[in-house]
């Protein structure tokens, strides 16, 4: 009697020693590691593209990270600089000013004094 149910697949006795110790090792069912390295296999073109698209999305945010960075020091940098010369009035075109504050530029905030 022939169950249609199961299929046998041939392949080379090296690489079923290698999988078979690994799946002992690991303490997985071989049948069920084939089975869903099967079933999976239709899906690995499709992941590696997703990892690539994945990799590049990364690199990007990494990019925009950095330039948040060099930005905030700049600006910060350029803030602290004329408020410590006194000389709110010359860095009025720098953005960062309007950060400080109008009313009381030299108030510090919370844990900020702790600083120096």
């Amino acid at each position: 009697m022939i169950n249609e149910e199961l299929k046998s697949v041939s392949i080379n006795a090296e690489l079923y020693y290698e999988w078979r110790e690994y799946c002992d090792e690991m303490g997985i069912r071989f049948k069920g590691f084939v089975e869903d390295s099967l079933e999976n296999a239709k899906y690995q073109e499709e992941q590696g593209y997703l990892f690539e698209e994945t990799k590049k999305m990364l690199k990007e945010i990494e990019k925009e990270r950095e330039k948040a960075y060099r930005r905030g020091f700049k600006e910060g940098f350029c803030a602290a600089f004329h408020i410590a010369q006194g000389k709110l009035g010359v860095g009025l075109h720098d953005n960062a000013l309007e950060r400080v504050g109008k009313e009381n530029p030299f108030k510090t905030v919370g844990p900020q004094l702790e600083l120096f």
